[in-house]
């Protein structure tokens, strides 16, 4: 799908040749699935990041989603510098992220636009990690 929609050129920081390699490491995670729930998380300011979120990192803010793809769901974490400007509840996704025991640490998220707005031209919008995380995982 990635490369079907020519959103391998427009990731940003990573290079076509680095997400092939990505997809064949073991705790590696490219999926496409639903995303439901999204929420950005401040975690100077956001009390209910503290006490829900308490198993995902703190230092930075946060997009957290519940992401459900055939037969399983996932919590996704994807630092973000400041919330994202579009992120419809129950959006089509892929997802680009590390397996933890708890929840996949995020790289890139695509959001794909609803068949309404899609109609009208809009395009997937794609959300890197900020700060900026190498395309591999520990």
């Amino acid at each position: 799908m990635l490369a079907e929609g020519g959103l391998l050129d427009k990731l940003g920081y990573y290079t076509a040749q680095e997400v092939e390699n990505f997809s064949y490491m073991p705790d590696a995670s490219i999926i496409y699935g639903r995303a439901l729930f999204p929420r950005y998380l401040d975690y100077q300011t956001d009390a209910y990041a503290k006490e829900i979120y308490n198993d995902l990192p703190k230092k930075n803010s946060h997009l957290v989603f519940e992401m459900i793809f055939p037969n399983a769901w996932k919590t996704i974490d994807l630092p973000l510098d400041s919330s994202p400007a579009f992120f419809p509840d129950a959006a089509d996704v892929i997802i680009l992220g590390c397996k933890t025991d708890r929840y996949i640490d995020g790289r890139a998220v695509i959001v794909y636009p609803t068949a309404q707005k899609s109609s009208q031209g809009q395009a997937p919008v794609i959300y890197l990690a900020s700060p900026a995380k190498p395309l591999s995982c520990p």
